[in-house]
């Protein structure tokens, strides 16, 4: 099962499904260098990071985030003095 490292709180950490189910699990079952944000793989309660899924992840979100910054620039372009508020 993999799941992405939501929040570390102390010495616990949230981890969360791919189906959004959240499980808290101790820090110390984790393997070292994780954050919030890594993908994280369990089997037979052994959990190893998922560094190749996390960049891809991570890209994704990247390209999200500029698609919406390019979307919200389109909406303050200035208009016509005769173009009236269409929204």
């Amino acid at each position: 099962m993999k799941y992405t490292v939501d929040r570390i709180d102390g010495d616990h950490a949230v981890l969360e499904s791919d189906a959004e189910e959240r499980f808290i699990v101790p820090v110390s079952l984790l393997p070292e260098g994780i954050r919030e944000g890594s993908r994280v793989a369990e089997e037979s309660g052994v959990y190893t990071l998922d560094l190749t899924e996390e960049k891809a992840l991570r890209r994704q979100r990247y390209r999200a985030q500029q698609r919406l910054k390019k979307k919200c620039a389109a909406r303050k372009t200035p208009r016509k003095k005769n173009e009236k508020n269409q929204y």
